[in-house]
């Protein structure tokens, strides 16, 4: 979609499917980690790619240094190397020397998990990791590992976030964290522990991302791109609203969007529910 020229004949893909070792072709998140590993979240299990083999991990009964659930939503690898696997019922950190989990989970504990169902986890600064999930977002110190709810109260002592039923996370460069949740975006600002909220697009329906995910992607030059269900949006810094990708004043993206990324190169990469491209 922008950046230099670049022979995009010349790349070679590998496929790797269920045949070569894959425990699910439904990937739902990829993550390269800084050993080099690939790392695959399906709906039936995590796979660990070495370049040669695949590792699978999933969900056993009443194996408590395993996963959660094999239903993997999101990979995420922290500031300290930590790599933390969210899944559909609870949360799990890896411990590489072992080659296991570290089982997060809801319960009666005052420094638990709000809820099990995990969306997204990315960092909110240095020492501490965001976890969305459907009832608040978890704010874990990688310093203890101790868990904790993100609030901001006003002075009423009422939250200031309308819908904690959060999708998904990013935190841009600046420090603000931008949340995405069921009916509404906010955006939170460390520097003056303001909350703004910010509306979809209105060519979407209420509820919509209730069992689908947004996604967030900040680019080199500081925008803020949105993708949903309905397509790719821009937020205008100016409008201080989301608007709908156009080019030559016409809509080109009408599916869903899984993901996006930004190469070396200035390309935006779009990858779509049924296809990608940029």
């Amino acid at each position: 979609m922008a950046g230099q020229s670049v022979d995009y004949n010349k790349l070679i893909f590998k496929h790797l499917s269920s045949e070569d070792g894959l425990s699910q072709r439904s990937v739902t998140d990829v993550l390269q980690d800084k050993n080099g590993y690939l790392w695959f979240g399906t709906r039936d299990g995590l796979n660990k790619y070495d370049g040669d083999k695949i590792t699978i991990y999933r969900h056993k009964s009443n194996d408590f240094n395993g996963l959660t659930n094999s239903w993997v939503t999101s990979i995420y690898q922290d500031h300290n190397s930590n790599l933390w696997i969210g899944t559909k019922d609870g949360l799990n950190r890896y411990i590489p020397e072992k080659d296991n989990f570290v089982q997060y989970k809801q319960d009666s504990a005052s420094n638990s998990l709000t809820d099990n169902s995990i969306w997204s986890i990315s960092h909110v600064n240095d020492s501490v990791v965001g976890v969305a999930t459907n009832n608040g977002l978890n704010l874990i110190d990688l310093k203890n590992f101790e868990i904790s709810l993100f609030n901001v109260e006003s002075k009423t002592n009422k939250s200031l976030i309308e819908d904690n039923r959060f999708r998904h996370i990013l935190t841009t460069k600046k420090g603000d964290v931008w949340l995405c949740s069921v009916e509404l975006i906010s955006v939170f600002n460390s520097e003056n522990n303001l909350i703004t909220e910010i509306d979809y697009p209105t060519d979407l329906r209420s509820e919509i991302h209730l069992n689908i995910s947004p996604t967030l992607f900040e680019d080199a030059q500081a925008n803020i791109w949105l993708g949903y269900e309905k397509g790719l949006a821009v937020f205008n810094k100016t409008t201080k609203k989301f608007e709908t990708f156009k080019i030559d004043d016409k809509k080109i993206i009408n599916s869903g969007v899984r993901t996006i990324c930004q190469d070396n190169h200035g390309n935006i990469w779009i990858v779509l529910m049924t296809d990608c491209m940029f």
